[in-house]
């Protein structure tokens, strides 16, 4: 009976070096969806190509932090009801912005530095690309 139960436990043992391992935050699920991001000092806009249930979006404030989703923007500080499929926070960086992913993207930060008062950028699930006129290098992924 020893024999047996010393058998049995060796097999579970060598199976447990086998058990797969979780996969590592790395591996984000990304879903698609496009939009033009607009900022100035009057707030945030964005008009949406492919992957929200909205046309266009706008959120007047100064220097705010807001939430944008597939569903819509709002002030980060409102309590999102209905989870989209993709969501970011967007945050006035002085000469720029910052996007951090909540879900439904690829990047965890993104980072869009601008010399106008006023920044245009496409932004989907895979990064930003600046669309500002004369801009100067300094679109960040990460």
């Amino acid at each position: 009976m020893s024999r047996y139960l010393m058998l049995t436990l060796a097999s579970a043992l060598s199976l447990a070096g086998w058990t797969a391992r979780p996969t590592p935050a790395a591996a984000r699920v990304a879903n698609h969806f496009s939009l033009v991001l607009e900022h100035s000092a009057q707030g945030w806009r964005a008009r949406c190509d492919t992957g929200c249930r909205w046309a266009e979006v706008s959120f007047s404030c100064g220097g705010c932090e807001v939430r944008l989703t597939s569903l819509g923007m709002t002030a980060v500080s409102t309590p999102e009801e209905v989870p989209g499929t993709f969501a970011f926070t967007l945050t006035d960086s002085g000469s720029g912005w910052a996007a951090k992913s909540l879900r439904g993207a690829g990047w965890i930060t993104l980072s869009y530095w601008c010399p106008q008062v006023a920044c245009r950028a496409r932004i989907d699930e895979t990064g930003v690309l600046g669309l500002t006129p004369n801009r100067l290098p300094g679109a960040g992924v990460r």
